[in-house]
């Protein structure tokens, strides 16, 4: 019966290190406010290890293509899949903002909005 338990601490393990393919998801903003943002990130993926991190990239832009500055962005991740080092973020002159995502342990899909 030890034996099993040891099998059984191994695999979860095992399960603990898989990917986290990141997803981004931007959703349309009302009239009032910016035509677009756009979130990017230099990861396809990530490893659910808790230490593995990307920088995120957040731009807004109006309807022209330009950027807008002193925009205030909510970002939000299920926690349990990582965190961000802010849950908000103020563009700059570029129309541009950024934040860092750590992965949790637990392995999936993170999704992060804005």
């Amino acid at each position: 019966m030890g034996s099993w338990l040891s099998d059984l601490s191994m695999d979860f393990r095992k399960i603990s290190v898989l990917m986290i393919p990141l997803c981004l998801i931007v959703p349309v903003v009302s009239a009032t406010g910016p035509d677009q943002i756009i979130l990017s990130s230099d990861a396809d993926w990530l490893v659910a290890n808790g230490a593995d991190s990307t920088a995120i990239t957040v731009e807004v832009i109006d309807g022209n293509g330009t950027p807008l500055k002193d925009c205030v962005v909510a970002l939000h991740v299920d926690p349990g899949f990582g965190r961000l080092t802010s849950e908000t973020v103020v563009t700059g002159a570029s129309g541009t903002a950024a934040a860092t995502f750590t992965t949790g342990i637990t392995s999936g899909v993170a999704v992060i909005t804005a």
